[in-house]
């Protein structure tokens, strides 16, 4: 867009991955938005101006000539290359309520005379590197202008965005910066990540195996500390730590519909109920093998055991054992398993993907010479 003796407004537009090569009075090109004889004042509000280039100069907005007096509310400048605004000669651009990669600190070219205020330095968290609706998280929700008076002229942002959605969302609050409106009012917070180790928590060994939470919100780890091989079982309620010291090391947890926390290690299956222990293995039960690789619990409340000599499934009572020999399961070596909502188990068997509706087998040949060691249920 070149702007040249004329007053043009530009409301809620995209200006994305276009490029700039110039012209034959200028071969090397200016910005995608460019301001040059003067005349006209060009009004630009709530455009999003990304991902741009020139050959030349600017890349977002350049300005070329020292009458051309722009002003730009409620717009993001971001990702645009050399430069987000490029200045020709010194300029009156105003900026208002925008974001701008890099600030008036990096405007490039001549001296830069005009306003600049609330505006933001910031990574605007667009959804996608293509798709420029705001996340939750951006900056620029609530940070736009919804009016404003400049030089006896009242300056108003649009009611609705690009897509028919009202301005700003919701009523009462302030706009978003950008062709889109959010519906917060606010940015929501950004998660915070707190690294907890042995040295800053009582978290006793680094080596976390697996964490499991509880009903009730408390979190359960297995850690390892390697110096000495202690093992152990951690609850954390987020405030106090509670350790508790194992003779075994973990490999998996589970825990239940009534918070029993079943425990695998590589010398039988621990259940746990805040209070007692109770150990099985190969000598006290029906366990095929004192090796646990893995535990899923169905929506009957049955534990679902891999191990290296089949799948088991416990009902608090009664042992099944699942093999080669006595089912469809392709092979002995349980990886890993997974239960979906329909209550369907999923099962890494050695280099096979099996699937159990507690009828039918069903048999998936992965092509993966190192097998199966991890299962996630993904949810459209």
């Amino acid at each position: 867009m070149n702007g040249s003796n004329t007053s043009p407004i530009l409301i809620n537009n995209i200006f994305t991955n276009n490029h700039s090569t110039g012209h034959s009075t200028n071969p090397n090109g200016h910005g995608i938005v460019h301001f040059s004889n003067g005349g006209g004042k060009a009004v630009i509000i709530n455009n999003t101006i990304v991902n741009n280039s020139c050959a030349g100069f600017g890349g977002g907005i350049s300005n070329s000539y020292s009458t051309a007096t722009p002003l730009l509310i409620n717009n993001i400048v971001y990702g645009n290359t050399p430069a987000q605004v490029w200045l020709g000669v010194t300029s009156d651009l105003d900026f208002y309520n925008c974001l701008i990669e890099g600030g008036k600190e990096g405007f490039t070219g001549a001296a830069f005379t005009g306003a600049y205020d609330n505006c933001i330095d910031a990574d605007p968290q667009f959804v996608s590197s293509s798709d420029y609706h705001l996340q939750n998280i951006s900056p620029c929700i609530g940070a736009a202008i919804d009016s404003m008076l400049i030089s006896s002229t009242m300056y108003y942002c649009p009611p609705t965005d690009i897509e028919g959605n009202p301005r700003p969302n919701p009523a009462g609050s302030m706009p978003d910066i950008g062709a889109y409106e959010n519906e917060l009012k606010n940015p929501a917070d950004i998660p915070e990540w707190i690294t907890y180790n042995d040295t800053n928590s009582d978290l006793p060994g680094n080596s976390v195996e697996c964490i499991k939470m509880d009903h009730l919100g408390n979190m359960w780890i297995a850690a390892v500390k390697e110096i000495g091989d202690l093992y152990y079982l951690i609850k954390y309620d987020g405030i106090d730590w509670t350790v508790y010291n194992l003779s075994n090391r973990i490999s998996c947890l589970a825990i239940d519909e009534f918070d029993n926390k079943w425990i695998g290690t590589y010398d039988g299956l621990v259940k746990f109920d805040g209070t007692n222990w109770i150990n099985y293995n190969t000598t006290n039960s029906e366990l095929p093998d004192n090796t646990i690789n893995c535990i899923d619990i169905d929506k009957f409340n049955n534990k679902w055991i891999g191990t290296e000599e089949g799948l088991v499934k416990y009902d608090d009572t009664n042992w099944f054992i699942y093999n080669p020999t006595n089912s469809d399961l392709p092979d002995r070596f349980v990886l890993c398993i997974t239960i979906d909502d329909f209550n369907n188990k999923w099962i890494g068997n050695g280099f096979d993907l099996v699937k159990y509706n507690d009828t039918t087998w069903t048999v998936y040949d992965i092509p993966n010479p190192y097998g199966i060691f991890g299962l996630g249920i993904l949810i459209k």
